[in-house]
């Protein structure tokens, strides 16, 4: 009777594990954290931010994998939704690289101002708060944004393909 009782309560739990949405952020991704706001047309949404657990790769792919998980890469309409996330950041530092990617990328080199999301190929509306000396455009191959350095999480360029570290995803929700 115990052993039947015992395979009944797995059983739930599988059921239970299975058919919760919250399965893949649990298992895959630590979520960062969320942010409440207004986009371009004046939609309230919910953003929520994730990093991946396990797994690290390079600019280019780091948005196939968002993708492959229901979520895309990360881009901030506003600056306060940008100081949010280098926050978010800041509180999980210990899961987090040297540099954390986002989805920008410029088209123009050693600009300030010329930087797109690549999710929705909009121009970045806010002045992005660069680290000291950045962006650089090192090697002319930066042409990518990320997060970093670790200490204060300011927004930086680098290299697309070269390094393999982690991203930072979003899930976003419009409210009714």
């Amino acid at each position: 009777m115990r052993r039947i009782l015992f395979i009944l309560l797995i059983f739930q739990l599988i059921i239970k594990i299975k058919s919760s949405k919250d399965f893949i952020e649990d298992v895959a991704f630590i979520k960062l954290g969320s942010f409440h706001g207004l986009d371009n047309k004046g939609s309230e949404y919910k953003k929520t931010f994730f990093i991946p657990r396990h797994f690290r790769t390079s600019w280019v792919n780091s948005r196939s994998i968002c993708k492959s998980y229901g979520f895309d890469i990360a881009s901030f309409e506003t600056l306060q939704e940008a100081n949010a996330v280098m926050s978010f950041c800041k509180n999980h530092s210990d899961s987090l690289d040297y540099w954390t990617y986002v989805g920008g990328i410029s088209l123009k080199a050693r600009s300030t101002k010329n930087w797109y999301w690549v999710n929705s190929g909009r121009k970045i509306s806010f002045e992005i708060p660069f680290a000291r000396n950045a962006p650089d455009f090192a090697g002319s191959d930066e042409w990518c944004l990320a997060l970093g350095p670790k200490a204060t999480f300011d927004f930086n360029d680098v290299n697309c393909n070269g390094y393999e570290f982690k991203f930072i995803c979003q899930r976003i929700n419009f409210m009714l």
